[in-house]
């Protein structure tokens, strides 16, 4: 992931995905983040740098409908989000390779044996995963689970891989729709062509399931290919909430010499002179709210598109990676070493545009800092650095005290109202009961639920 987030959500946005799974993130933590184009990225790592890590991608229409994330380890997580008027689970896992040790292949599976169990029956589950193993056809007892349609000869994690789905009633759905070995071949090294990446979901669910295929020429990385399905969900009319944002005066506009002197002259003109303070703020301030909003305006609340990790992004590292992706695509055609040579160049080329564009952009912002307003711009950094670390963001659904979802506005508003109070109550007591303490009085609050 890293220098490539940019380059994802220009995959995705062109593309059209909604929710993007990925696998070796090899970030650090289990975190959520915030991405250009008010897309979430939730992820989850290890404490250790540089091994496994996995994530979801999704975007500015879905990202609301999330009401629970469960980071179960490095290589398997879930997110719950409301589409329509039903619970879907995306579940993003990344099982061990061919070599790696057989206890570890043994936690992998009985975590996402847990995961699956722990979904209740009514809920639509779709996992998006890379499981390192060859289905091959099927066998007699596999038609729920396995189509017609798969590359490559089975193996023992393909066996695991249809014992899991045999026992939870999932369906593979890359095996079910009908398409040529190219658009099968989820990973491709040198003359070595596999399937093991794989989108599954329950077997009730198959129906919305329309199309699944493998889209060549993308060059996000060397070997894997982007699996994509169509799923289409039957929804409700779409409730539009209510923005939320709070307009605020353009304050900035009187760097602009011209509205600066405009502003004071207005000011000048209708500022009075009482003798008390509280008089004086009384009169004057309502006539200094009305001249800057006259004279500067108002923002409409909406707020702008949040363009996070542009500030690189420019036309070197674009041309950059747009021949990339050109050298990927005619090597994914012919194959050919000359093919695989120029990507590999291509490639570093646009690595060192990345670290160019960064570097310089990196330079330019402490060269900021050092002028005669740095302070400010310090301040203003930390304060975002701030806001991004508290992922602030609207609550459309909550879980109540038996853990059941509500939707309506007036329920989420009540059960949000009546944790308030709880927690006032709580505060209150303890207060009482410290006052109690030092008093010697012995004395304790006792708050009933």
């Amino acid at each position: 992931m890293n220098g490539k987030s940019r380059e994802i959500l220009d995959l995705i946005s062109r593309r059209k995905v909604n929710i993007l799974c990925i696998q070796e993130t090899r970030w650090k933590g289990n975190k959520e983040k915030e991405l250009a184009e008010r897309y979430k990225l939730i992820y989850s790592g290890t404490d250790e740098k540089g091994r496994n890590g996995v994530g979801v991608i999704i975007d500015k229409e879905l990202k609301g409908g999330i009401y629970e994330v469960k980071w179960k380890s490095d290589r398997i997580m879930c997110v719950k989000l409301e589409i329509g008027r039903g619970s879907t689970t995306i579940v993003c896992g990344y099982a061990p390779q061919a070599g790696c040790e057989e206890e570890e292949k043994n936690v992998f599976w009985r975590q996402l044996d847990q995961v699956i169990m722990e979904i209740p029956e009514n809920e639509r589950v779709i996992i998006g995963a890379d499981l390192n193993g060859h289905v091959q056809r099927r066998r007699c007892g596999e038609e729920r689970a396995h189509g017609r349609w798969s590359v490559g000869e089975r193996n023992g994690e393909g066996d695991r891989i249809m014992e899991h789905a045999v026992a939870y009633d999932l369906t593979i759905v890359n095996t079910f729709i009908r398409k040529g070995e190219e658009h099968l071949i989820t990973y491709k090294s040198g003359d070595r062509v596999s399937q093991i990446d794989y989108i599954l979901c329950r077997r009730k669910y198959l129906p919305e399931m329309r199309n699944c295929k493998v889209i060549n020429g993308e060059s996000l990385t060397q070997q894997h290919r982007l699996v994509v399905a169509d799923c289409y969900i039957k929804a409700d009319t779409k409730v539009k909430h209510k923005n939320q944002r709070q307009q605020r005066i353009k304050w900035w506009k009187l760097k602009e010499e011209a509205l600066r002197n405009k502003f004071i002259e207005k000011v000048l003109e209708e500022l009075r002179l009482p003798e008390g303070v509280q008089e004086w703020w009384e009169i004057n301030s309502n006539f200094i709210r009305k001249a800057k909003e006259e004279i500067l305006g108002k923002t409409s609340g909406k707020g702008p598109l949040e363009e996070k990790e542009m500030w690189w992004w420019n036309e070197e590292v674009q041309k950059e990676i747009k021949e990339k992706k050109e050298a990927k695509r005619r090597w994914d055609l012919t194959g050919s070493q000359e093919g695989m040579e120029t990507y590999k160049m291509r490639k570093e080329n646009a690595k060192r545009a990345v670290a160019r564009a960064k570097a310089k952009a990196i330079q330019e912002a402490y060269e900021e800092i050092e002028k005669k307003n740095g302070a400010r711009q310090i301040l203003r950094i930390a304060k975002a650095r701030d806001r991004a670390s508290k992922d602030i963001t609207s609550i459309r659904q909550m879980k109540d005290t038996s853990g059941v979802v509500l939707r309506e506005e007036d329920k989420i508003r009540s059960r949000v109202t009546s944790m308030t109070l709880r927690g006032y109550h709580r505060s209150a007591a303890a207060e009482v009961n410290k006052r109690e303490a030092q008093r010697g009085c012995g004395g304790n609050m006792v708050l009933e639920k």
